[in-house]
């Protein structure tokens, strides 16, 4: 059965074990199974309530993601709670995907009775991240749902890409020039604006910018790049829409998996090279911190094969075919990495347990917060 992890700041009140907030958890611990549904004061009660997560949709660690989540007005989630959903659905939906911002949060929702797909968000919404109004009906089948600070973006199963929220650095990507806040979904513009010609298959959004895989392999990217973490070989503070990253000998294998930081990206292409490109601890061993163009990430072989990456602020991690988790990067006060407070430049093995034998746990997904973590496994 998956259990739940975490280590960092603001977790101490979720463990067993207490740990004084101001010193945060230098090490993995095992956060306790919800008990029973609990409805925050803010949401009316309705007898609808959202009480299975599928383990690859990791919905307690998104919605505590950015440590702030609050379960009623002004005061913190101590404990895992299951929260009801929107009266108004139906009696068999389930949750799909979510995503945490800065402030807000995005639901996916699916009905197996109506066929239906619906979103729901909550939070802050000042800069339109939640959008204004939905479209009436159902909503197209998403198949990604991904959150900056202050934008959102969402991928269907066309391969079409939606926007919305702050677009000062063009976060929203809906055309050139346009620099303002993108109420409600609207496709992003560009060459994605032809989803048929340019179908995307996996988007990644950070802070203020976001990746795209096409299926025919190639990147893009748009937002803001001012540390060079959009793969174009140089710092652009705005990329109004899409721009496609040039192809280097690294991609000539394709594509596997890609990872927005804040700072930086990672691309694993597919024979699981693993590249990175920005500013920050990137990996490298490398006492520099800059990389305008994307560099290879050292990778033993015994460590095994990389299955998929992820992209902190300014830290990152990925996970084994094994199920093994590496973390490396900037650290903090928190101890973030998992193996107390000093920086890490180079991949380093994360155990959950201090004593893991020949079957230890195998790590299904993986959260990456401000300063704090946390890690499904079974």
């Amino acid at each position: 059965m998956p259990r739940l992890f975490g280590w960092g700041a603001n977790l101490s009140r979720l463990h067993l074990n207490q740990v004084a907030a101001s010193t945060g958890r230098l090490s993995p611990a095992l956060i306790p199974r919800p008990s029973k549904p609990a409805t925050p004061a803010t949401y009316r009660t309705s007898p609808l309530r959202l009480e299975t997560v599928k383990p690859t949709s990791v919905l307690l660690t998104e919605l505590t993601r950015s440590g702030l989540t609050c379960g009623t007005v002004g005061s913190p989630v101590i404990e895992l709670n299951i929260f009801s959903a929107l009266p108004e659905l139906p009696t068999d939906v389930e949750v799909t995907h979510l995503a945490a911002g800065h402030f807000f949060s995005i639901v996916g929702l699916r009905s197996h009775q109506r066929g239906e797909h619906y979103l729901a968000g909550f939070g802050v919404n000042q800069a339109g991240q939640l959008g204004d109004s939905w479209p009436a009906g159902a909503q197209p089948r998403w198949t990604s749902v991904q959150a900056g600070l202050d934008h959102s973006v969402l991928l269907d199963d066309t391969g079409r890409v939606y926007s919305m929220g702050w677009g000062a650095d063009g976060q929203v990507g809906l055309a050139a020039g346009y620099t303002g806040y993108g109420d409600g979904l609207n496709p992003v513009g560009g060459d994605l604006a032809d989803h048929r010609t340019y179908r995307v298959k996996k988007i990644s959004a950070r802070a203020d910018y976001t990746l795209a895989l096409t299926s025919s392999g190639h990147l893009y990217v748009w937002g803001n790049s001012e540390y060079g973490q959009g793969l174009l070989g140089e710092k652009r503070d705005r990329i109004l829409v899409p721009e496609r990253v040039p192809d280097w000998p690294g991609l000539r294998s394709g594509v596997w998996d890609i990872a927005a930081g804040s700072t930086h990206s990672l691309v694993l292409n597919a024979e699981r090279e693993l590249y990175v490109c920005g500013f920050g601890a990137l990996g490298t061993g490398r006492s520099d911190l800059e990389a305008l163009n994307p560099v290879r990430v050292p990778w033993p072989a015994e460590n095994g094969r990389i299955a998929k990456v992820y992209a902190g602020l300014d830290y990152s991690a990925c996970v084994t075919e094994e199920g093994h988790l590496y973390m490396w990067g900037f650290n903090s006060e928190f101890g973030r990495l998992g193996a107390g407070r000093a920086h890490v430049l180079t991949p380093q093995r994360v155990r959950l347990l201090e004593q893991e034998g020949p079957t230890s746990l195998r790590v299904l997904d993986v959260a990456l917060g401000s300063h704090h973590v946390l890690v499904l496994a079974e």
